[in-house]
């Protein structure tokens, strides 16, 4: 997926990330313990994303159900195709420059999906 000719974001590309971040956040909802926490990642509108910054979100939550789940637990067509379009995106199709930026915020990002997955672990238990 790519930009269009006018080199605005593509539908097509939008709406890679809205599918991702929405998928995770009903995969995690419905499919059980081992999941659960999946659910506590924002849900987004079922509209198209707004551009780079979602394909950010989209990125981070592939990453870090990726990292702390397995690549099982993810849409994995969506995320490489969110993976690919971010990379084109903001790094200009510079894979070097994107590990790097990954690696710089890879901590901080995970930490942030933790501190939300305990939050809404804490709120599901007070509902229950």
């Amino acid at each position: 997926m790519a930009a269009t000719e006018s080199g605005g974001m593509g539908s097509a590309l939008t709406f890679g990330a809205a599918v991702c971040i929405g998928a995770l956040a009903v995969l995690g909802a419905g499919v059980g313990a081992r999941q659960e926490s999946i659910a506590m990642l924002p849900a987004p509108a079922p509209t198209v994303a707004r551009g780079v910054a979602d394909l950010e979100k989209a990125f981070w939550v592939c990453d870090y159900i990726a990292t702390n789940r397995g690549v099982d637990h993810t849409p994995a067509d969506v995320c490489a195709a969110v993976t690919e379009d971010l990379k084109n995106e903001k790094f200009q199709g510079d894979f070097e420059a994107m590990v790097a930026w990954w690696r710089d915020n890879k901590v901080a990002e995970h930490q942030v999906m933790q501190e939300h997955e305990r939050l809404n672990q804490r709120s599901s238990t007070r509902v229950k």
